[in-house]
């Protein structure tokens, strides 16, 4: 627990609240005391969670269903994902939402299919190279 945290918590137990005494005992600015304790303001992780889709629980929970899936050999792909976070949230995603949530959870992600492919790779996977490759063996299976 913070120190704000306990600020308020002590508060709490006051009946006539008592913000420069107790900002000064719990060494926290006694603006943002009053401000959180009256509800004016509210802190950063519960700002955060209210502008995101989802927050930072159902977050986890969609990353630990991406990695069991990936687990059970059913990687999830972007649209999925897009989906999930939808019958999660109850509204769509952005169409870059999901690049983004896979960038922040980058760390614990398994998923194969949610990573970015390798640019040499993208330029190699083309029907011509495929093309030159299936000529290439037949000719050689003529040959013989």
């Amino acid at each position: 627990m913070g120190s704000i945290e306990a600020a308020l918590a002590a508060l709490a137990l006051q009946n006539q609240p008592n913000y420069t005494a107790t900002a000064l005992q719990y060494n926290v600015d006694r603006t943002t005391l009053s401000r959180r304790h009256r509800g004016i303001t509210r802190s950063r992780v519960d700002y955060i969670d209210e502008l995101s889709l989802l927050t930072q629980y159902q977050q986890k929970t969609l990353v630990d269903y991406i990695n069991v899936l990936t687990e059970r050999g059913i990687p999830p792909t972007n649209t999925m994902v897009r989906t999930f976070a939808y019958d999660i949230s109850g509204k769509w995603p952005g169409k870059n939402w999901v690049y983004r949530f896979v960038d922040a959870h980058n760390d614990v992600l398994q998923s194969g299919y949610l990573q970015g492919a390798d640019m040499s790779r993208t330029k190699a996977d083309n029907i011509r190279q495929y093309e030159r490759f299936f000529e290439m063996v037949c000719g050689l299976i003529l040959l013989h």
